[in-house]
C-alpha cells in the first residue's frame, strides 16, 4: 500500500512538472519549484536520513536548470556530515550532534535564460527530528554498574548485561536507565536469556578470540517523551583469553604473574581450576551443569628460568630483563588438559584430553616495585622526628598518580583522633600552622602502589614523631643602632621554664652559644652590621628564629657654612648653609643656636615667619640671622637623629664696615671691631705688651700680640686676626700701615698680612685669603721667605714668606717698626666690593730648648692716602734696540696718578735721536746731575737710581713701591692759563703739608713740558721732555722750611712758547717737582695736563720733529759749530739744482733774518755775532714749494 502511494506521488510530480514547465516557456522565466519529501510524515529519528525532491526536473538544453537549497534560511553550498545536493534531490542526515528538534527546507531555481534568470522559493517543507537515547552496554553487578571487562577467561563467571544511559561511556560512572518504557534484547555467540529481562554472557561458550554484544533498543510509542517509533543498536566486544590457570608460589598474597623484583629466586607452579556452576536459559527450561579442567604442567620455558619438574622450577626477575626491557618477560608453559563434566546431579558424565597432548602457552610474568618513601629527597631515618617549624614533603617512590599515601595521625591533647589523610605523591603535610588537625606524637605513613601492569606493590610504611617547638626567645627588641665608638652591651633573652636560650651569630647555622645573655662581641670601630640569630631550645626542637640587628654607623658629622658677616650691610642677615654628612643617618630635625640668645628649637622645613622678631628666616637648613652687634658669636648646629645624633659650634664673627679715610686704629679703645680666630689654640691677646724685645709703645701701649700664660705663644699654632670690613672705593689712592714687633724662631715660625674680597655672597670656607704684597715691596714688607710654619696657609707651591725673626727699631728697641703697603692693587680688584685684613701667625711644633720668645705683635694699623707722587726720569735713546719694550715696561708697573714721569731722549749712544736734536741741553743737565752716561736708565724721586734698566732684576718695581708709601713733606698747586695768542702762563705754589719736621736744606723747584704721547711709525713714545722753562737750573727756593710755620708759601712763575711742536690742547703736561738741592731728594711732584689753548708753533712743527724730517729726502744740511759765537757755515750734502729760501727764527718764533740761496750752492755762512745767546731755528725751504728742512742753532758768546 505504501509502494503504490509512493508511485502515485511521483506521478502526480511528473504532471506538475510538465505543467509548470509549459508555463514557464511560454513566461520565459525561471518558474518557482514544488518540494516533496519521500517520508510520508516528514518525521525521522536521530541517525536517520530524508530526502527532499523539487520539480521541474533539471534541463540540459536551454533554459539549463540548476537548484539552490535552503536550510532554516540558510543556503547549502557545500556538502557536510548533514547536508548534501544531488540535482534536484537534496539530503539529510539527523546526526548525533543535531540538536534542532525540527529543520525547514525551500529551494530556488535558476535559469541560463530569461528574466529574471532566478525564480522566487518554493514551497516549504518542514522535517520533525526525534532525539535518540543512545545506550551504553553496562556489565550488572551487587551493588552497582561497570564497564564490561575488556578480555576475560573462559573459565570466569558468566557476565550480568545490562543497557545503561551514560553520557561518556569510557567514564565508569554506572549511568541513567533508559528513559520511557522502551524494549531491547541482548544477542551475540555466548549471549543467552537467563530470565524473562535478564541476559548473561557465558565466557565458557565463547569462542576464544573476540566475541561481538548486541543490543538493539526501540524506545517506546509515547509520542510526547520521547517521540516514539525510533530504534537503534549498540556493540561491544570481549576478549576471550585462553585459560591456563595461575602461576602460584610467587610471592604470598600477590596477584597473578607478578613477580617482586628482587634476586632470590621465586618458585613457579600451575595450579587447577574448575568451572563453577552455571546455570542459563534459553527461553523454555533452564540448562545447568558443572565442568573440572584439571592443567598437567610438562615445562615451564623463558628468560630467568631454571629447573625442571623434579627439582621445581625457578624464576630469577634480575637475570630476566635485558637492556631495554621495560617492564615484562615472556615465559612459555608447556602443559597438557583433562576435562569431566558433571550432570545436574553432579555425576561425572564424561571425562576426555585434549587431542594435542601438550599445550603451550606464553605467559607475562610483570615485577613488583620496591617501594620507597622519601622526605624531600631523602630516606627516612628509623625513629625519625621532626620539630613542628620543619618541612616534611612526602615522596612515594615509584611516584605516579597511582600512588597513594596514607596517613594516620597521632591523638589530640583531648583524646579525639584525627581521621586518616588519603593523599597523592609528592604531598607536604601542613601542620606548621595547623596544630589541631595535625597534633604533635607519632605519624604513620603508608604508601599504596599499584603498577600499570596491576601489579600492586607491598606497602612501604614509615613512622616518625612530630614534636611541638617551644615559644619564641623572650627578647623584644630586635633593632640595635649604635655608633662608631659607642660601647655595645650584653643582650639578655632569659629562656622559659625548661628551655635553654641559644644564640648564633652572622649566620643562622654557626655554632649556638647558649644562656640567658650573650656577649655579640661586635666591632665598634669602625661601621658594619651584624645579624644575631636567638632561638629557644627543649632538647630536640627549636623555637622560630628571632633576628637582632645590631649596626654600628658612622656619626653624622654636624657642619656648617656661612657668609656675609658684614653688620649694616646691604642684606643685613648672615646667612647659613647645614653641610652635614649624615653618613647614613637620617636627620630627623635639626636645631640652632645663633649664640647671642636666639635659639631655633628643634624643626624641619620652613621657619616662621616672625621667628626671633623677624630676626631669624629661610628654612632649618638654610637659616638667616640678624645678628645686632660685632663681636664673635658661638653658633651651635645640632643633629636630632634615631641613633647618633652630633652638634658643631663654630664661632661666627660679624665685623663692622668702615668706609672713612685715614682709618687708625690704636687699640687704645678696645678691639674696635677686630676679632681673633683660630683653626687651633690661639695665643694672641689684646694687651700691653710685657716682653723682652715686645714692649709697649709710649704714645699707644695696647697692641695686639701672641701671648699666652707663660707670655710666649703656642707651638702649632695656626691663628689670625681679622680686621672689620673695609670699603676701599671711596679713596682713589690708598696705603695700609702698620706698627710691628717680632721675636720668633727666624725663618721657622711668623706672621703675613692678608686680604680677602668679601661681598657677602661667598660662604666662609671658599673665602681666598691672598698674601699682601711681596718681599721687598713697600717699606718693612717681609723680610723672610720660606717660613716652615707657613704663617696663613698660603700657595703651597711657593715658599711662604712674611715677617719672622727679630723686628724692632734698631736705633731705639722702644719703638715699633712701621711697615706700610700700597693698597691700589687691591683698590683695583675689589671694585664695588669690601675688604678685609687679617694678621696670620703660625708656629712650628717645638722651641729652642732654654729659649722663649716674644711672639709677634702689631699695633696702629693705618688705612690713608697717599700724598706722594713719584718723579720718574728715564733716560732712552731712539737708537736702542729695546727702548721700546723697556719704556711698555715702565708704565705697566707705574700708576698714573702716583707717578710723575719723564722720558729725557739723550745724545748717547747715538746724536742723531730726534728729540735729543730738538733740546739737547736739558736732557744734559739731568743726566749730569745724576751721573748718567748710559741709556735705558730710570731715577725715582732723585735718589733711587741704579745703573740697569728700570725692568732688570724688579728693582725699579721694588724701588718704586717704597718711593710712592713716603709721605710728601710738600704739596703742589698748579695753575695755567693762555690762549691761541698767547704764551701758556705756569703759575706753581709750593706749600708744606703736616707732617713736615723742620726742614733747613734749600730746595729746587723745575718745571718742565712734556709731551704725553708721539707717535713715530710704529713707535709710541710717551712723556717726552719738550722743555724744562727756563732751563735745567730750576728755580732756588731758601732754607729752611719751619714746621710750625703753616703760612709759608712758595710762588714760582713760568711761560712757555711752543716750538718745533705742533701744539694742541691735551697733548702736553706741565711737570713741577720739588728737589733737595744738597741731597737730589725729589719729596714731591705733580702732573697737570693742559688744557688750555696753546699758541701754535711758528715754525709750523708738527708732532714734535722737524718738518723736513722726512719732506726732503734727497737733501740735508749740515750746521757748524752748533753751538756757535760769531759765524756758522750751513752746508748742503749735495749740491741743490733749485732755489732755497733761508730763514732764521728765535725762540719766540720771530723771523732774525731771510735770504735766498741760488741753486748750485753747496754752503752758505751765517755770522752771528750780533746774535743774543739762546737758541735758534734754521729753516730751509725749497723755493715755490713748502717743503723745508729745519735745525736747531744755539747761539752762545
Amino acid at each position: 500500500m505504501k509502494l503504490y502511494a509512493h508511485l502515485l506521488l511521483y506521478k502526480i510530480i511528473l504532471f506538475i512538472s510538465y505543467l509548470w514547465l509549459s508555463l514557464s516557456y511560454a513566461a520565459a522565466q525561471a518558474p518557482v519549484p514544488v518540494l516533496v519529501s519521500a517520508d510520508d510524515d516528514n518525521k525521522i529519528c536521530q541517525g536517520e536520513s530524508v530526502t527532499i525532491i523539487a520539480t521541474p526536473l533539471p534541463r540540459t538544453t536551454d533554459p539549463k536548470y540548476t537548484y539552490k537549497f535552503y536550510r532554516d534560511g540558510t543556503e547549502i553550498t557545500a556538502p557536510s556530515k548533514t547536508d548534501s545536493i544531488s540535482g534536484n534531490k537534496y539530503f539529510f542526515t539527523a546526526t548525533k550532534n543535531i540538536t534542532a528538534n525540527q529543520i525547514k527546507v525551500k529551494a530556488k531555481i535558476v535559469a541560463s535564460t530569461g528574466t529574471p534568470t532566478e525564480s522566487g522559493f518554493s514551497n516549504e517543507i518542514t522535517v520533525s527530528i526525534r532525539p535518540l537515547t543512545i545506550p551504553t552496554i553496562r556489565k550488572k553487578a551487587t551493588g552497582g554498574w561497570t564497564q564490561l571487562p575488556k578480555d576475560v577467561f573462559s573459565t570466569d563467571d558468566p557476565i550480568i548485561l545490562d543497557a545503561r544511559y551514560v553520557p561518556d561511556p569510557n567514564n565508569d560512572a554506572e549511568g541513567e536507565p533508559l528513559p520511557g518504557t522502551g524494549t531491547g534484547i541482548f544477542t551475540g555467540e555466548a549471549v543467552k536469556r537467563t530470565g524473562s529481562n535478564e541476559y548473561k554472557f557465558f565466557p565458557s561458550f565463547a569462542t576464544p578470540g573476540d566475541n561481538i554484544i548486541f543490543y538493539t533498543y526501540t524506545q517506546d510509542e509515547n509520542p510526547n517523551s520521547p517521540p516514539s517509533g525510533c530504534t537503534i543498536t549498540v556493540q561491544a566486544t570481549i576478549t576471550i583469553k585462553a585459560d591456563i590457570g595461575v602461576i602460584k608460589g610467587l610471592t604470598p598474597s600477590v596477584d597473578v604473574n607478578c613477580v617482586k623484583n628482587k634476586e632470590n629466586p621465586v618458585t613457579l607452579n600451575l595450579a587447577n581450576s574448575s568451572i563453577p556452576f552455571n546455570c542459563y536459559f534459553d527461553g523454555t527450561i533452564y540448562t545447568c551443569y558443572s565442568q573440572t579442567i584439571t592443567y598437567n604442567l610438562i615445562s615451564i620455558t623463558g628468560k630467568g628460568i631454571s629447573g625442571d619438574l623434579n627439582a621445581g622450577f625457578k624464576f630469577n626477575p634480575l637475570k630476566a630483563r635485558t637492556a631495554g626491557d621495560i617492564d615484562s618477560t615472556k615465559v612459555s608453559l608447556t602443559y597438557s588438559i583433562t576435562y569431566e563434566n558433571f550432570d545436574f546431579w553432579g555425576n561425572s558424565l564424561a571425562k576426555s584430553t585434549t587431542a594435542a597432548n601438550t599445550v603451550t602457552e606464553k605467559v607475562d610474568l610483570y615485577t613488583i616495585d620496591e617501594l620507597q618513601i622519601t622526605n624531600s629527597g631523602q630516606e627516612f631515618e628509623p625513629s625519625s622526628s621532626f620539630c613542628r617549624t620543619e618541612s616534611v614533603i612526602l615522596t612515594g617512590i615509584p611516584s605516579s598518580i597511582a600512588g597513594q599515601f596514607r596517613i594516620k595521625k597521632p591523638a589530640r591533647p583531648d583524646g579525639s583522633i584525627p581521621p586518616v589523610e588519603v593523599r597523592g605523591t609528592p604531598y607536604e603535610i601542613p601542620w606548621k600552622n595547623d596544630a589541631t588537625n595535625y597534633p604533635a606524637g607519632e605519624y604513620e605513613i603508608t604508601y599504596k602502589y599499584t603498577n600499570p601492569n596491576g601489579c600492586e606493590s607491598i606497602d612501604k610504611i614509615v613512622k616518625f614523631t612530630l614534636k611541638e617547638v617551644p615559644p619564641a626567645a623572650s627578647i623584644t627588641s630586635l633593632i640595635y643602632n649604635y655608633c662608631v665608638g659607642e660601647p655595645i652591651p650584653t643582650l639578655s633573652s632569659p629562656a622559659s621554664p625548661g628551655f635553654t636560650t641559644l644564640w648564633r651569630k652572622g649566620d643562622p647555622k654557626a655554632t649556638t652559644i647558649s644562656g640567658d645573655s650573650y656577649d655579640p662581641e661586635v666591632n665598634n670601630t669602625f661601621a658594619n652590621s651584624v645579624n644575631i640569630y636567638v632561638t629557644q631550645y627543649n632538647g630536640t626542637c627549636e623555637s622560630t628564629i628571632k633576628t637582632i640587628t645590631i649596626s654600628v654607623s658612622p656619626k653624622p658629622i654636624a657642619n656648617f657654612v656661612f657668609r656675609n658677616v658684614r653688620l649694616g650691610g646691604e642684606d643685613e642677615f648672615t646667612e647659613f648653609e647645614d653641610r652635614t654628612q649624615s653618613n647614613g643617618n637620617t636627620i630627623e630635625k635639626k636645631k640652632w643656636d645663633f649664640g647671642d640668645g636666639d635659639i631655633l628649637q628643634e624643626g624641619t622645613g620652613p621657619i616662621l615667619p616672625g621667628t626671633h622678631e623677624g630676626r631669624t628666616t629661610g628654612t632649618y637648613n638654610n637659616p638667616k640671622h640678624k645678628f645686632l652687634t660685632p663681636k664673635t658669636y658661638q653658633v651651635t648646629l645640632t643633629l636630632v637623629t634615631s641613633a647618633c645624633p652630633d652638634a658643631k659650634t663654630i664661632p661666627v664673627y660679624i665685623f663692622p664696615l668702615r668706609s672713612g679715610f685715614p682709618y687708625i686704629e690704636t687699640f687704645e679703645n678696645g678691639e674696635g671691631g677686630w676679632l681673633q680666630k683660630s683653626d687651633t689654640l690661639t695665643s694672641w691677646k689684646l694687651t700691653q705688651p710685657t716682653g723682652l724685645v715686645i714692649t709697649p709703645d709710649a704714645a699707644s701701649p695696647h697692641a695686639w700680640v701672641t701671648s699666652n700664660t707663660e707670655n710666649t705663644y703656642n707651638s702649632l699654632e695656626n691663628s689670625f686676626v681679622e680686621s672689620p670690613f673695609f670699603q676701599l672705593n671711596t679713596s682713589s689712592k690708598l696705603y695700609l700701615s702698620i706698627n710691628i714687633k717680632s721675636d720668633t724662631e727666624e725663618g721657622l715660625d711668623g706672621a703675613v698680612l692678608q686680604y680677602v674680597i668679601d661681598n657677602g655672597k661667598t660662604f666662609n670656607d671658599q673665602l681666598l685669603w691672598k698674601v699682601l704684597g711681596k718681599r721687598n715691596e713697600g717699606i718693612n714688607w717681609y723680610n723672610t721667605t720660606g717660613i716652615v710654619s707657613n704663617p696663613g696657609g698660603q700657595n703651597t707651591t711657593a715658599p711662604a714668606i712674611g715677617w719672622s725673626g727679630h723686628i724692632y727699631n734698631s736705633t731705639d728697641t722702644s719703638k715699633w717698626v712701621t711697615a706700610k703697603f700700597d693698597l691700589s692693587q687691591v683698590q683695583q680688584e675689589a671694585g664695588d666690593s669690601p675688604v678685609r685684613f687679617r694678621i696670620s701667625f703660625s708656629s712650628n711644633a717645638d722651641n729652642p730648648p732654654n729659649k722663649t720668645f716674644d711672639g709677634f705683635a702689631f699695633d696702629n694699623f693705618r688705612i690713608g692716602e697717599i700724598n706722594r707722587v713719584v718723579l720718574l726720569e728715564h733716560f732712552t735713546n731712539t737708537s736702542q734696540p729695546d727702548f721700546i719694550q723697556e719704556n711698555k715696561k715702565i708704565y705697566e708697573t707705574v700708576k698714573n696718578n702716583a707717578v710723575a714721569a719723564i722720558q729725557y731722549h739723550t745724545g748717547f749712544p747715538d746724536a742723531n735721536d730726534p728729540f735729543n736734536k730738538s733740546n739737547p741741553a736739558d736732557p744734559s743737565a739731568r743726566a749730569l746731575l745724576y751721573g748718567i752716561a748710559e741709556s735705558n736708565r730710570t731715577v725715582l724721586d732723585g735718589i733711587s737710581f741704579e745703573n740697569k734698566a728700570f725692568s732688570v732684576d724688579v728693582w725699579g718695581k721694588n724701588e718704586y713701591s717704597k718711593r710712592i708709601l713716603f709721605e710728601a713733606p710738600f704739596k703742589i698747586d698748579i695753575q695755567l692759563t693762555g690762549g691761541e695768542n698767547d704764551p701758556l702762563n705756569i703759575k706753581t705754589s709750593i706749600f708744606k703739608n703736616d707732617n713736615l719736621e723742620d726742614f733747613n736744606n734749600p730746595l729746587v723747584v723745575q718745571v718742565a713740558i712734556v709731551e704725553k704721547e708721539v707717535i713715530i711709525g710704529a713707535d709710541t713714545f710717551q712723556n717726552v721732555l719738550r722743555k724744562i722753562l727756563p732751563d735745567a737750573a730750576g728755580k732756588h727756593i731758601p732754607g729752611p722750611w719751619i714746621a710750625t710755620d703753616k703760612a709759608r708759601i712758595e710762588v714760582v712763575e713760568r711761560t712757555w712758547l711752543p716750538a718745533d711742536v705742533a701744539a694742541a690742547p691735551n697733548k702736553f703736561a706741565v711737570i713741577v717737582f720739588v728737589q733737595d738741592e744738597n741731597t737730589k731728594e725729589v719729596y714731591q711732584a705733580k702732573q697737570e695736563l693742559i688744557t688750555v689753548p696753546l699758541p701754535k708753533d711758528p715754525s709750523g712743527g708738527r708732532n714734535g720733529i722737524p718738518t723736513g724730517w722726512d719732506s726732503m729726502q734727497d737733501h740735508t744740511i749740515l750746521i757748524s759749530p752748533n753751538p756757535a759765537s760769531n759765524k756758522v757755515h750751513i752746508s748742503f750734502t749735495s749740491i741743490p739744482e733749485e732755489d732755497f729760501i733761508l730763514t732764521v727764527f728765535d725762540a719766540l718764533g720771530k723771523v732774525i733774518t731771510s735770504n735766498k740761496i741760488a741753486k748750485g750752492s753747496s754752503t752758505y755762512v751765517l755770522h752771528t755775532g750780533r746774535y743774543s745767546n739762546g737758541l735758534y731755528l734754521v729753516q730751509m725751504m725749497k723755493a715755490g714749494t713748502t717743503q723745508v728742512i729745519r735745525k736747531k742753532l744755539f747761539i752762545a758768546h
